[in-house]
């Protein structure tokens, strides 16, 4: 009997442990000619109006077969990313600041991942041209 049992505790661990959760993101890169400082806040600002103005709730409406657990793995976030070459250590580095939209999911939702990331894109690349970079001074 302790050895069914212990089977089947394993075989339990074994199908919990295959629904592993997938990521599908994509993002667009923020500029302003005041510099990184400016686009960080710029892409603070993007993300926190996007976020705020019902993100998730629009998606969902654009995807009404995904159920709001489902819906749950939407995330938008920035990122600052600062890189220089080892090959040519006289480069200066470079810093990237971009909005990042995310979905997180379970199951077989490849192509709605990437149709719900392809609108967040849509939307945050819209709020970026609906705001003009700083004018350069």
């Amino acid at each position: 009997m302790k050895y069914q049992r212990g089977s089947m505790i394993w075989a339990a661990a074994i199908l919990v442990s295959c629904h592993v959760s997938q990521t599908y993101q994509d993002s667009v890169e923020v500029s302003d000619p005041d510099g990184v400082d400016a686009r960080i806040e710029r892409a603070k600002e993007i993300t926190t109006t996007l976020w705020n103005s019902g993100l998730k709730g629009r998606m969902h409406e654009l995807f009404p077969k995904l159920s709001d657990q489902q819906i749950e793995g939407l995330g938008i976030k920035w990122n600052v990313i600062t890189s220089k070459s080892l090959t040519e250590p006289s480069q200066a580095a470079k810093t990237t600041v971009s909005v990042q939209c995310v979905f997180t999911h379970k199951g077989d939702l490849e192509k709605a991942a990437r149709a719900i990331v392809s609108a967040c894109k849509n939307e945050v690349q819209e709020a970026i041209q609906r705001r003009p970079s700083s004018p350069a001074v």
